[in-house]
């Protein structure tokens, strides 16, 4: 991002290690908020504005297709950037629905210097 302001953005995903390393591999980029759950992740959508969400596809108990679904009717305008270590089988099988909810779709263990390079 051109400006002072730096780019906000929420990452949810159920590992907390992949949490960890986001924050680290995005600080000077951006500034992360982190989520374990769809739930603490839509609690820091009402208490805060994003610029940019990055979700896991795949969470014990949820699925981040379905969540996205839900963000996308009360935050349209939220950009939304989803993440899978599942690999190309679990892409092309969603392909559809994935296009249909989300800007961009990066497989791990690449996620962050990917989305560095075409979101910051």
């Amino acid at each position: 991002m051109e400006s002072d302001k730096q780019m906000k953005i929420l990452y949810l995903d159920d590992d907390p290690d992949q949490l960890e390393f986001a924050v680290e591999m995005l600080a000077e980029h951006a500034r992360v908020t982190t989520a374990r759950n769809p739930k603490e992740a839509l609690e820091q959508l009402r208490e805060e504005t994003f610029d940019l969400l990055v979700t896991d596809i795949i969470m014990p108990g949820s699925c981040g297709i379905d969540f996205a679904k839900k963000v996308q009717v009360d935050y349209p305008e939220l950009p939304m950037v989803a993440v899978s270590g599942a690999g190309l089988q679990c892409r092309q099988q969603l392909s559809q629905e994935l296009q249909a909810v989300f800007m961009d779709f990066l497989e791990k263990p690449n996620t962050w210097t990917e989305l560095r390079q075409r979101w910051l």
